[in-house]
């Protein structure tokens, strides 16, 4: 009896190793993604939006509308990648449960964002954090 509770212990203790690396492999590329994503609309899409604003192909709404997914992509890059570096830093085997959950629930979360910011006019989600800030 003592030797199959061991055994499960063991089975049980990688299963969790292996589910813990791999959602912070998870975050960490979703964190990469957001990055890619930020970069993407700060260095390609704004400028250009720009230039077609002057030449008046977009309205400023549409520039807007652009600076505040960059804006929101930017902040899930930062929340991503907080938690994965403060996941990797902790060494306390006891919270290992909890950090998975914590993983578990930023993936989805994280997933469900970019499928909510792209049917979405960030402007909405945007403007009480820039009134917040000020």
């Amino acid at each position: 009896m003592l030797t199959t509770t061991n055994g499960l212990s063991q089975v049980a203790t990688k299963v969790s190793y292996w589910i813990y690396h791999g959602l912070l492999w998870i975050l960490g590329l979703q964190a990469l993604r957001s990055t890619w994503q930020s970069v993407k609309l700060i260095f390609i899409q704004i400028p250009e939006g720009e230039v077609k604003l002057a030449t008046d192909q977009l309205t400023q709404a549409d520039v807007n509308f652009l600076i505040n997914d960059a804006i929101l992509t930017v902040l899930s890059a930062f929340i991503s990648f907080s938690l994965v570096t403060i996941f990797i830093r902790s060494k306390n085997k006891a919270a290992q449960a909890l950090r998975i959950l914590v993983s578990l629930g930023m993936i989805i979360i994280n997933a469900w964002l970019w499928s909510y910011f792209e049917n979405q006019n960030s402007s909405i989600l945007v403007q009480p954090l820039i009134y917040l800030l000020i």
